[in-house]
């Protein structure tokens, strides 16, 4: 795992990001801040209890759609370079915060390098986007066990 401080890789991949997604970030709550062009799909997040066990799962499933390297991002704060799998320690590296997988009051992307596949969180709708189709598939797959459901809305 390498952390990202704010520098020129770091513009370079937020440009990549705003790109791609044509991301747009909005304190308003009824803009969708991103566009995901390719097949994907949404989770709402009801109040559940997030927990290690529920990082973890989704650790697994980012490592099971592609063995490399993806960015996690956290608007406005230190990115990574890792490889789901690796060992970390939740929450901290050293100076820098990891971001957790569950959308937490910032938008958290976690996205393969290509932009093949990956999740996006809304910060306070508490929604995923995951796209990909493989990890769209392990996503369906375990999403009981995560107490995920269908947002109404894309």
């Amino acid at each position: 795992m390498r952390v990202v401080p704010f520098s020129d890789e770091y513009d370079r991949i937020w440009s990549q990001i705003y790109d791609a997604f044509d991301f747009h970030p909005s304190v308003d709550a009824f803009t969708i801040p991103f566009r995901i062009s390719q097949p994907h799909v949404v989770y709402n997040l009801p109040e559940l209890v997030w927990d290690l066990e529920c990082e973890s799962l989704v650790e697994e499933m980012l490592q099971a759609a592609g063995d490399e390297e993806i960015y996690a991002l956290d608007w406005r704060h230190p990115a990574y370079v890792y490889r789901p799998g690796e060992r970390h320690d939740w929450g901290s590296e050293g100076e820098a915060f990891f971001p957790s997988y569950y959308p937490d009051g910032n938008y958290c992307f976690f996205v393969a390098k290509d932009l093949s596949y990956g999740i996006l969180g809304h910060p306070w709708h508490k929604d995923l986007y995951v796209f990909g189709e493989k990890l769209m598939a392990l996503f369906e797959l375990h999403r009981e066990r995560l107490g995920f459901v269908h947002a109404a809305h894309e």
